[in-house]
């Protein structure tokens, strides 16, 4: 069992993803932990002006942290247990298109929803279990953002071999 806390909130991943989409570069701060030199888990932070002038007093403080990780986790960060469910940590990785959508890489439309849905069944770039099961969780988180913004979609369309999908 991991001594850290889980980010279980999607609101946490709501404020990276926001964030990412702002276009500043190296918008967070991030501490991937690693098991036998593979990144498992990561501490992943806003670089926000705030959260900076935080981290960077806790090097000044009397007790300062021995790694980057315990800064972060004293800073304020969120401690993700399997990386890939930071959504901002998936773009440069494999590309889905529900990390697309929600990092604004693709534009979120019903037939868009669909072929990512459709993407995550099928699983041709075989992304593990985990992994496809965190994806599911950001196209829920999607189509949730999708309905309160009252997006129009885009049904007149339906991507080529979809026609008949509900």
């Amino acid at each position: 069992m991991s001594p850290y806390p889980p980010a279980a909130d999607p609101a946490d991943n709501n404020s990276l993803r926001r964030f990412y989409r702002s276009g500043v570069s190296w918008p967070i701060e991030v501490c991937f932990i690693k098991e036998n030199g593979v990144p498992i888990s990561a501490w992943v932070m806003r670089n926000t002006d705030i959260n900076r002038a935080r981290y960077n007093a806790i090097y000044d403080s009397e007790n300062p942290p021995t790694t980057r990780a315990e800064a972060l986790e004293r800073a304020g960060a969120t401690f993700f247990p399997r990386w890939y469910q930071c959504e901002a940590l998936r773009i440069g990785e494999i590309e889905t298109k529900a990390t697309l959508l929600a990092l604004g890489g693709l534009e979120r439309t019903d037939g868009n929803m669909r072929l990512a849905e459709l993407e995550l069944q099928e699983n041709p770039a075989r992304i593990d279990e985990d992994r496809i099961a965190e994806e599911r969780k950001t196209l829920a988180w999607v189509r949730e953002e999708m309905q309160r913004e009252g997006n129009p979609s885009n049904r007149a369309t339906p991507p080529r071999g979809l026609e008949g999908a509900n």
